[in-house]
């Protein structure tokens, strides 16, 4: 298969990927941008057919891939698009041999999640409450950074949530999150009451169509966008004096932080998270496992010289 066909194989991929596996919008748009990072390699490497590109070329893509400054774990997000790429490309008989180790050649580094102090968090809300801004809009980002901590949910299952995907009553939410999987999560009593009055006397405030499922509008009466979020966030961190933009992936990384802490089971955890693997999860017993070491240099007689 030459390289002027790979581009219409490509989008016959990113379809089965999308219609059969679920793949989310934005994830399609992340895969497509590293498929094209290996379509500019072929071009800077000559490579003029896919059947060429063999096991010596993937070694040096990801040596192409660093040297034009690529973090390790951007390089290995990389590899894995194009392992799958080419399993495919295999099983539809497009090439002969799979050329992509079938494990990683790279290993990508081990970073705990940054996370909140419960007294930063407390800070935040703090800052919300002192915020310039009108009523209804500070009912709202009360509410919102409430379910954030309470659930955990990402940023993207946050500006999706209809009002009839949250249960007051029962304290619980559904959500839609990667892969079109679908979850329950669960709040309590302070988010309960948060939305409560955002409902009763915020969002009919910003409503401008009556039809608009959303749960959390703009100012506009439409629903809020993830971008608008997100800035949400690093206005009131800075607000707060924080010394650091905290982004809602950030709060959903204290909230699994501190349920853990809390003695939360670990598959618990990542039932709420959405989490497919409990390895994904398991980065926060790390977090948890240092700061009890911490505590005990700090609070053991031999702990300190």
């Amino acid at each position: 298969m030459m390289n002027g066909d790979f581009g219409r194989v490509t989008n016959e991929y990113l379809g089965f990927l999308t219609e059969v596996k679920g793949l989310s919008p934005f994830t399609e748009n992340t895969y497509r941008a590293d498929i094209r990072s290996l379509f500019q390699f072929f071009d800077v490497a000559d490579v003029t057919s896919i059947a060429k590109f063999d096991r010596e070329c993937v070694r040096t893509y990801l040596a192409w891939l660093t040297n034009l400054g690529y973090e390790r774990a951007s390089v290995v997000r990389k590899l894995s698009v194009i392992r799958g790429l080419f399993r495919w490309l295999l099983k539809e008989g497009f090439v002969e041999e799979d050329p992509v180790p079938r494990y990683s050649v790279m290993r990508k580094e081990n970073k705990l999640p940054n996370f909140l102090s419960i007294e930063e968090v407390e800070r935040i809300f703090i800052a919300i409450e002192d915020d310039n801004c009108s009523e209804y809009v500070k009912l709202r980002d009360i509410a919102m950074f409430e379910l954030f901590y309470s659930t955990g949910i990402r940023v993207r299952e946050m500006s999706g949530l209809d009002v009839s995907n949250v249960d007051i009553e029962f304290m619980r939410a559904k959500v839609l999150g990667k892969g079109s999987r679908e979850r329950m999560v669960i709040f309590g009593i302070p988010a309960k009451k948060a939305v409560l009055k955002y409902l009763d006397n915020g969002r009919p405030q910003i409503l401008s169509n009556g039809e608009e499922p959303a749960l959390f509008l703009s100012q506009r009466g439409n629903r809020l966008s993830v971008r608008s979020i997100q800035s949400r966030a690093r206005k009131y961190s800075r607000l707060a004096g924080l010394g650091k933009d905290v982004h809602p992936h950030m709060i959903r990384h204290s909230f699994a932080t501190h349920m853990i802490e809390g003695g939360a089971n670990l598959r618990v955890v990542q039932d709420l998270l959405g989490h497919a693997s409990p390895v994904t999860t398991q980065t926060y017993l790390h977090v948890t496992g240092a700061r009890a070491k911490e505590s005990y240099m700090i609070a053991h007689p031999f702990g300190k010289d």
